[in-house]
């Protein structure tokens, strides 16, 4: 888990930093692959969220100070306090999930207590509600009724 935290940390500091406007996706998608070493993908992902004129110039279609304080949020809780159950979906086709993250999981459940389960969502990648929509309800559904 520390893997994925170290990268949210990562984008989120590089969301803040990169002045705007944006002049363009393509310098967004060139200045933080090359300038920060970011995949494609990555990348591309955060060219998904600009708007404005598709050559420029471009904004964050969100609050960049308030998705900063809500992940410094997230990241501050205590998800193992009494009465909790988490329940962690994966996506079967993700890349996302290396061998060594998914080691590092199921390692964390085994120690939960029975506090945490992990369910992979077969025929999805990393976007489970785009992916599977259906499949994604059918994990989800029986653990909201038992609350």
């Amino acid at each position: 888990m520390m893997q994925a935290n170290q990268e949210v940390d990562r984008i989120i500091q590089t969301i803040q930093e990169i002045p705007l406007p944006i002049p363009s996706r393509k310098w967004l998608y060139s200045h933080v692959r090359s300038e920060l070493g970011m995949s494609l993908s990555v990348a591309h992902w955060l060219g998904s969220n600009l708007v404005g004129h598709p050559n420029g110039p471009m904004y964050w279609m969100f609050n960049v100070q308030g998705a900063a304080e809500m992940y410094a949020s997230y990241k501050s809780m205590h998800f193992h306090s009494e009465g909790t159950s988490i329940h962690i979906v994966r996506g079967g086709r993700s890349q996302r999930w290396n061998a060594d993250l998914i080691d590092e999981l199921h390692t964390t459940i085994a120690i939960s207590q029975d506090k945490a389960r992990v369910h992979v969502l077969e025929n999805a990648g990393h976007w489970l509600h785009a992916d599977n929509p259906d499949g994604l309800l059918k994990l989800v559904v029986p653990s909201l009724i038992q609350i």
